[in-house]
């Protein structure tokens, strides 16, 4: 067992399993998380620790470019998030947060407005992740 540790880094993302090789550093700023349309993403963030990069987008509208995107974070209480000392909301629409504290802990959700091409009508999403 100890060697199959040794050779290799398992990670564990919103249900996919990637194998990583033993040197690659994993930080909060290389892990992205992106949201489903069909389910609330669980995102676990460790106490008193940097937040991974949540998204504001699903994993098709990621690899796809989006015309005009707004984004809007409201918290657990539905209070839209601002940036302060311990929440950053990206110009991308990433929710980050520094030194995550137990009471930050919540379903937090996205509003994303978008246009897939210039000729189409806006679209509306709305994305859901418990933050614990």
């Amino acid at each position: 067992m100890r060697q199959i540790a040794d050779r290799l880094f398992l990670f564990l993302i919103v249900g996919y399993l990637i194998r990583l090789p033993r040197g690659f550093r994993l930080t909060q700023d290389t892990v992205k998380i992106v949201g489903s349309s069909n389910f609330p993403v669980k995102v676990y963030v460790m106490l008193h620790q940097k937040s991974p990069h949540v998204l504001c987008v699903t994993q098709r509208l990621r690899n796809s470019e989006l015309i005009d995107p707004s984004f809007q974070w409201h918290g657990p209480k539905g209070k839209i998030i601002s940036e302060n000392s311990t929440t950053q909301v990206t110009s991308t629409g990433s929710l980050i947060f520094q030194n995550f504290e137990e009471g930050m802990s919540g379903v937090y959700t996205c509003f994303l407005e978008y246009k897939p091409t210039v000729e189409e009508i806006v679209k509306n999403l709305q994305l859901k992740y418990v933050i614990y």
